[in-house]
């Protein structure tokens, strides 16, 4: 994400799942960073299980129901 140099002048939008997960708290706290910096320019869609990386990101949040429905076949 460095410098998002590819995403420049276009309008998409970058979807991440879990990009937090088996990082140590420095490397969390830097990627955190660099996410929100990057969704300063540019719309982010993260997923997530774990509740403190969705707290440490911060930014507009939707959660699910937690009850598991059945699988319609």
């Amino acid at each position: 994400m460095g410098d998002h140099g590819s995403f420049r002048g276009k309008e998409e939008f970058v979807i991440m799942d879990d990009p937090l997960v088996d990082l140590d708290p420095d490397r969390r706290s830097r990627a955190a960073d660099a996410i929100k910096e990057f969704a300063k320019h540019k719309q982010i869609i993260l997923l997530t299980c774990h509740p403190i990386h969705a707290r440490i990101l911060g930014g507009h949040q939707i959660y699910l129901d937690q009850e598991i429905s059945p699988m319609v076949t």
